[in-house]
């Protein structure tokens, strides 16, 4: 018997805001992560066909004969944020497996303001933070500068720059109107924490795994500027941000404030939803004090994206992970228990088993 068929889902990175707003769409557009994934999995011996979704042909998944797919659409159709989580709906319409997570998940974890409100109920600490939808609303005196402010339902650090850490109301109130005219939508304002940026990754779904810890350093950011992860550090190479940006993993904490880290982080995942992989940002405070600032489904898994290096970090490699993410859809749906007649391929046994 051979391997389960997987379609490759990706989307081309076009959109009618790229022409407006160039700066929050250039870098993305490089699809040797999918080219790389597809490689991986022929490798591990898998049946791979490649599928770039969009409006004109969704309809066509009903004569698509495979087994799995693997969601790499998280830009969302027209790169639309907003968007992303309408892939995994359409898959659940027309029944068809897919990897990561579901709609639900996908949706809630994209409004940051929802997701820090389901977080704070649950008493999982979080950045105090207000919404803000026109910029003239009253500011909450409690909250102490400096804040940030963020596009409330985006993400790949869209709207994300410099600037949007603020010293005072007036840079505020000029902030938060730029973000609500440039991107249509709500613009979350927290109180900025200016410490170590952590980020922790899970693996799996039913038994799910921590890896290794992973730390962003702001190597030889001056001290005027803010120590956070721009669009330009994650995406625009010529950069000053991009090159004095480095992923440390696994990097040292106090062996305390590591293990809250992973519980809030593993307590998260589980609320949010999250199904095969994600990532739990983390900030800490001047007294070591760590707030979660977002959970991440689905995150990027470029061989050379955070991911990766945690993976790497375990001492497993990159197709491993990419193994274990296909492990961990099959364990879900139990695809080895299918009749054979019902399956193209392999029976193949879910095996997470990496432990940090």
């Amino acid at each position: 018997m051979q391997k389960i068929r997987i379609a490759v889902f990706f989307r081309d990175i076009t959109s009618p805001l790229e022409k407006e707003y160039p700066a929050d769409y250039q870098g993305r557009e490089d699809a040797s992560h999918f080219y790389y994934l597809c490689k991986t999995l022929k490798k591990l011996g898998y049946e791979v066909i490649h599928y770039n979704l969009d409006v004109e042909n969704v309809s066509s998944l009903r004569d698509v004969k495979f087994d799995l797919a693997f969601n790499l659409c998280d830009d969302g159709f027209d790169n639309k944020a907003y968007l992303e989580p309408h892939v995994p709906a359409i898959f659940d319409i027309y029944n068809i497996k897919y990897t990561g997570s579901n709609y639900y998940t996908l949706a809630t974890c994209l409004d940051k303001i929802r997701t820090k409100e389901i977080l704070l109920f649950h008493g999982i600490r979080t950045a105090r933070f207000q919404t803000f939808s026109t910029g003239n609303e009253i500011l909450n005196k409690s909250l102490k500068f400096p804040l940030i402010v963020k596009p409330a339902k985006e993400d790949a650090s869209i709207g994300l720059r410099f600037d949007s850490v603020v010293q005072n109301e007036r840079e505020l109130r000029k902030k938060v109107r730029d973000v609500v005219r440039r991107y249509d939508q709500d613009a979350l304002v927290e109180e900025y924490i200016d410490g170590r940026e952590i980020n922790i990754g899970i693996v799996g779904s039913k038994d799910p795994v921590i890896l290794p810890v992973a730390e962003i350093c702001f190597d030889n950011f001056p001290e005027n500027m803010p120590k956070i992860l721009t669009y330009d550090a994650k995406w625009d190479k010529e950069t000053f941000e991009y090159k004095n940006t480095r992923n440390k993993c696994p990097t040292q904490v106090d062996p305390a404030i590591e293990m809250e880290m992973k519980e809030m982080a593993l307590k998260a995942f589980k609320l949010m939803g999250c199904q095969d992989y994600a990532r739990i940002d983390i900030r800490l405070d001047s007294n070591n004090v760590p707030y979660i600032l977002e959970v991440n489904p689905n995150p990027d898994l470029s061989v050379d994206a955070g991911f990766s290096h945690m993976i790497k970090a375990a001492g497993k490699t990159y197709t491993d992970l990419i193994e274990m993410i296909i492990d961990s859809a099959v364990e879900r749906y139990n695809i080895a228990e299918e009749p054979a007649a019902e399956f193209i391929g392999k029976k193949v046994k879910a095996k997470v088993s990496v432990r940090a």
